[in-house]
């Protein structure tokens, strides 16, 4: 009996585990870090200008003396001490209050701040506001009153002036684009990876032989690789079957590798007739029965594929037969196995396949015409190979394993949820089905050149 593991099950991942998943997902979604990087820098531009507020400084250097006595020691420790005093007197309201009234206002729009060359006596006002005119306004109102309210706390000073800045002409303040263009590039490249990363970690797919061991205690027989074709291909819509000659040599191999091990274990359990399904939409089941017909029959196999997707038949499509009957008709008993039974150009696996869909599939698979059919195929070919809906979709499966006598499901490379492949296993275990082993399909491990184009055949409402 399979162990296997639930679908609210953790499943620990190791770190090399979790960065091989990060690494295959970068490539996936390298353009989000760049497009978050670019949106966030552009939205933070946009930002900063439409916030963007110019600042005028003005400002007026001071030497300061007691009078009458112009000592340069003592005039820097009244320097000192006006610097040390000058905060207090800006938050006491006193000074503020003062330049606010003598500017006919309620209050200062701007700031004021002092500061003083340590050993030197030089003193230094400065008047910042968002109007130029306004600035310099606040400044000549400071010096003007500042002597009167300091001569409380520093006793009689003199103020020389020695340099001033005039009325502003440029704002000291500029948007600074360069800034807000790092930042953007930053945030954005820790959101797009922090994105990633969440992808990888949160989606709970195959990606080696390792997981499906993990998860259903089953053994994966092979590791079939997706198939890419030159895009300068003048032939569209090529089928991927090993017949073509467009095919890698890493795919006819795999599936060499296949035959191999399902011959061995045939022969151990003398099985004849394989079941081929997998768990959801678009894993490539047919695509692999197709081809794992057409290698046993490379080797001078005499193999029957049979379509019992009664809901979407596609094998007829996938190998250009001509004919609209199938295994309903002959089910029905409309036709005749003979009649019915078409051979794939240029091999030796006959086809029982159609285009007719059936609204009830059940009434055709768990009936004894059915049984009788398997039986009676069997007295024509080494293999029969049958296709089926997917099983964690649909009981079809469930009800055709009864009849056959070993099932190979097709899992796709990093397609499929985990919880997905359990439920589609478990479906034909509780069914007495025997499950063979699994296939790890459409790797993209054998991905090579990045120029050239992936095709893969789709159904109606799942992959062929």
């Amino acid at each position: 009996m399979n162990n296997y593991t639930s679908k609210n099950e953790e499943i620990p991942s190791s770190v090399s585990e979790i960065f091989e998943k990060f690494i295959f997902q970068f490539k996936r979604f390298w353009f989000v870090p760049i497009a978050l990087m670019l949106f966030i820098s552009a939205f933070l531009c946009i930002n900063e200008k439409r916030n963007y507020s110019p600042s005028y400084k003005a400002y007026v250097t001071f030497i300061v003396s007691v009078e009458g006595d112009y000592n340069n020691y003592y005039g820097s420790m009244t320097a000192d001490q006006m610097e040390s005093t000058f905060p207090y007197l800006l938050t006491s309201d006193v000074l503020i209050g003062v330049v606010a009234e003598d500017l006919g206002l309620t209050s200062v729009p701007g700031s004021i701040g002092a500061e003083s060359l340590s050993g030197t006596g030089l003193f230094t006002i400065t008047a910042t506001s968002y109007d130029p005119d306004m600035a310099y306004k606040i400044l000549n109102s400071v010096v003007k009153n500042y002597p009167t309210v300091a001569d409380f706390v520093l006793g009689d000073t003199t103020l020389r002036v020695l340099d001033e800045s005039g009325l502003p002409t440029e704002p000291i303040n500029s948007i600074n684009y360069n800034q807000c263009i790092s930042k953007g590039m930053l945030y954005g490249l820790i959101l797009g990876l922090a994105f990633i990363l969440i992808v990888a970690v949160a989606r709970q797919t195959i990606y080696n032989r390792d997981e499906l061991k993990q998860i259903s205690n089953v053994r994966c027989i092979g590791v079939i690789p997706e198939v890419s074709f030159k895009k300068r291909s003048k032939v569209k819509n090529e089928k991927v079957l090993i017949t073509n000659s467009h095919i890698s040599h890493g795919y006819l191999e795999a599936f060499r590798n296949v035959r191999t091990r399902v011959e061995k274990e045939s022969k151990e359990h003398n099985s004849q007739v394989i079941l081929v399904t997998s768990s959801i939409a678009d894993e490539g089941k047919t695509t692999f029965a197709s081809n794992f017909a057409l290698s046993l029959s490379h080797i001078g196999k005499k193999v029957i594929i049979v379509d019992c997707d009664m809901r979407n038949p596609s094998i007829n499509a996938l190998f250009d037969l001509p004919g609209e009957n199938g295994i309903l008709e002959l089910l029905d008993g409309k036709i005749t196995m003979k009649e019915v039974l078409q051979k794939i150009p240029d091999t030796k696996v006959l086809a029982l396949a159609g285009r007719n869909s059936a609204k009830n599939p059940y009434n055709y698979l768990d009936s004894k015409e059915f049984e009788r059919l398997i039986l009676e195929m069997k007295k024509y070919a080494d293999y029969i190979i049958v296709d089926s809906p997917p099983s964690s979709l649909f009981n079809d499966a469930a009800i055709i394993s009864r009849c056959v006598d070993e099932v190979l499901y097709v899992v796709r490379w990093n397609h499929v949820k985990k919880y997905h492949v359990v439920e589609g296993m478990q479906q034909l275990i509780e069914a007495n089905g025997k499950i063979m082993g699994c296939i790890l399909n459409r790797s993209n491990a054998t991905i090579i050149n990045q120029h050239y184009g992936k095709y893969y055949g789709k159904s109606k409402y799942y992959g062929v």
